[in-house]
């Protein structure tokens, strides 16, 4: 075998196995970052559920503590007024002068931060889980993606949102007109 003929043959050799080392390290990379995007899926959705947990238990129990509050202020001015002011002798009019214990809305106003900043988190950690499932659809629908990926990695990922009645129902009817807050 002459000279040029061997280089030709290792040249070719070399190439061939570049392009073969190339196709299965690109669909590696590929197979893994879909794995991944999964696996970040999964992960997430337990963030979610964890998270409307603390959301819902938190929320719960600081509107109990509010509740309480209200109660026992409400307690302390009936118990002050029956003992202090039924005698009908003018004492009402002291209640004016008298130092008396207030009605504080500040768990009021903390309640209702919680409740904005709990919800927001919330919405945080499912609009994660949206963009992990766009990324993982984009890369397994995508080229080079789509042509290295495998087809048990291409399944697209189950987005389980948490949502309320009334955003089901708008969605399912695409109107929603209910204004009324206190409702």
């Amino acid at each position: 075998m002459n000279e040029s003929k061997f280089i030709t043959i290792v040249a070719i050799a070399i190439i061939a196995l570049g392009a073969i080392g190339t196709y299965v390290g690109m669909s590696i990379y590929y197979n893994n970052s879909a794995v991944t995007l999964v696996n970040n899926a999964e992960a997430q959705q337990k963030v979610i559920q964890t998270s409307h947990d603390a959301m819902i238990k938190i929320l719960a129990q600081q509107a109990q503590v509010t509740t309480e509050y209200k109660n026992s202020v409400d307690s302390i001015f009936t118990h002050i007024v029956s003992e202090r002011y039924s005698k009908g002798d003018g004492s009402l009019m002291k209640w004016i002068t008298e130092d008396n214990p207030n009605f504080d809305p500040s768990l009021y106003k903390e309640l209702e931060a919680n409740i904005e900043s709990l919800r927001k988190e919330f919405k945080t950690a499912q609009n994660r889980l949206i963009d992990i499932a766009r990324e993982h659809k984009t890369l397994c629908t995508t080229f080079p993606g789509s042509f290295f990926i495998k087809a048990e990695n291409k399944k697209e990922i189950e987005v389980k949102l948490i949502l309320s009645s009334r955003t089901n129902e708008a969605i399912r009817t695409g109107v929603d007109d209910d204004i009324d807050l206190f409702k």
